[in-house]
């Protein structure tokens, strides 16, 4: 089993870690995620929360440790979760709700009948069961680790836009292009001490991305847009876009000493998805995240390859249009907030079976997880995605919470809603699965625009 680089002893991954270095992977915005920058698209959700919800499928969900592993297999996908060492002696609220769910998994029993939707051939890591004494006597402090369930030391990063790193100490300072990672040596609240390839000094938190699995490892990630992308336009494969691999996202994670996804947003934004993933575990179920940023030039391929296939194709057109909803409803031509690092596209899953394994500094859980029958696929281009009934902006004001539910919309997408906006993020009315937090777009640099591919560590 690989076993993690972060410390338990110390804040700072500088003092725990000298010298580290990432290894290279083997083989290998200011709007709403789908609406223009205006803001001038209907963005919305609904405020009505069903309960109950069938399982459908296979997924990998934690409750509180390390991320996932290999990615989705058939209808399992398996996620290796960190839960730390503090169980025994001091934990966050975020691990006590964790460790509640894993003694109860969840009572909602997978649906026979439901098919896959997604099938990611990817290596699965097995568990290797915990010995007693095996946990070391050294816990980390609750305040290391704050709304997460895991310290930010040790985290990777990524710049938003060309961004400058003050001197500190024997750290000369330098710059750091759009897209490019850095490892977090010291957590100093506001500030942080970083390390990119060539160059360290401070910057601020505020208006950086971080990657998700470092900081809540018990979601379930599986981008697939850098797999085998899922969108479809009423059942239509986009030509050139369904089935391709969109970008590259996963690599040797450093922090979780494991192959995983890349998948960051802005930090405030990352504090609003922790609190979130609190609330689902605290019910036995798990936030299953499909995306999270998506480069600038994928976002206007698929904008232009809808647009294409909407001129051309009948059933399409009749898919999208009506009811006040249009192409511009379902994709962003230009720059959406997937680019600025405040929106993600999730579902929801019920967690079904925990097996404790063995970490360095953590003790970890593998877990299986039967992801729900949502609405529609993820990323299907039509009205039939729709969260509300019909186009009603979220972006600002309450009225949105009175909207009526789009027709297809059902009890897991809704106790999924009321997980995300409860934590202070927005729906969107045409898609189930969309979320963002337009207070942290308020925090995007200047200039911002998603106009880079995310530069990976060791790559």
């Amino acid at each position: 089993m690989p076993r993690g680089r972060h410390s338990h002893h110390s804040a700072s991954w500088a003092s725990a870690n000298p010298g580290s270095r990432r290894r290279p992977a083997p083989g290998g915005g200011p709007v709403s995620g789908n609406d223009p920058v205006s803001g001038s698209d209907p963005v919305s959700g609904s405020g009505q929360v069903p309960t109950g919800g069938k399982a459908a499928r296979g997924g990998r969900v934690p409750t509180g440790g390390k991320a996932v592993r290999g990615g989705r297999a058939a209808r399992t996908t398996t996620v290796l979760l960190a839960l730390t060492a503090a169980l025994a002696l001091a934990v966050t609220p975020l691990a006590v709700s964790a460790a509640k769910t894993m003694s109860r998994p969840a009572a909602v029993p997978p649906s026979p009948a439901a098919a896959p939707t997604v099938t990611v051939a990817a290596p699965l890591i097995p568990a290797k069961a915990v010995p007693p004494g095996a946990l070391p006597e050294t816990k980390p402090r609750p305040s290391q680790a704050g709304p997460f369930e895991l310290p930010i030391a040790g985290s990777t990063g990524f710049t938003a836009v060309a961004t400058s790193l003050a001197a500190d100490g024997q750290h000369a300072g330098g710059q750091l292009a759009a897209g490019d990672w850095f490892t977090i040596l010291e957590d100093r609240g506001e500030t942080w001490l970083v390390q990119g390839a060539q160059v360290a000094g401070t910057l601020s938190s505020a208006r950086v991305m971080i990657n998700l699995p470092d900081l809540i490892p018990s979601i379930t990630y599986l981008d697939s847009n850098s797999e085998a992308s899922l969108f479809r336009s009423s059942g239509v494969d986009l030509p050139n876009i369904t089935g391709q691999r969109l970008y590259q996202a996963k690599g040797y994670n450093e922090k979780l000493a494991a192959e995983e996804y890349y998948m960051p947003v802005l930090f405030p934004m990352a504090a609003r998805i922790a609190q979130a993933q609190t609330a689902a575990l605290a019910q036995g179920e798990s936030l299953i995240i499909y995306e999270s940023f998506r480069p600038a030039d994928v976002q206007k391929a698929v904008g232009d390859t809808l647009t294409e296939l909407h001129a051309s194709n009948s059933t399409v057109r009749q898919g999208i249009d009506g009811g006040g909803w249009g192409i511009s409803s379902f994709i962003a031509r230009t720059l959406s907030n997937h680019q600025l690092g405040v929106a993600i596209d999730v579902s929801l899953g019920a967690v079904d079976t925990v097996t404790a394994t063995e970490g360095r500094n953590f003790s970890y859980d593998e877990v299986t997880v039967t992801e729900y029958e949502m609405p529609t696929r993820m990323h299907e281009l039509s009205r039939a995605a729709a969260s509300m009934a019909g186009p009603t902006n979220t972006r600002t004001g309450e009225a949105w919470r009175q909207a009526k539910p789009g027709p297809k919309m059902n009890d897991p997408a809704g106790r999924l809603q009321r997980y995300c906006t409860d934590a202070g993020l927005r729906p969107l009315s045409s898609e189930w699965w969309h979320f963002d937090d337009w207070q942290a777009r308020e925090q995007v640099a200047a200039g911002a625009a998603g106009q880079f591919r995310l530069e990976l560590p060791g790559q």
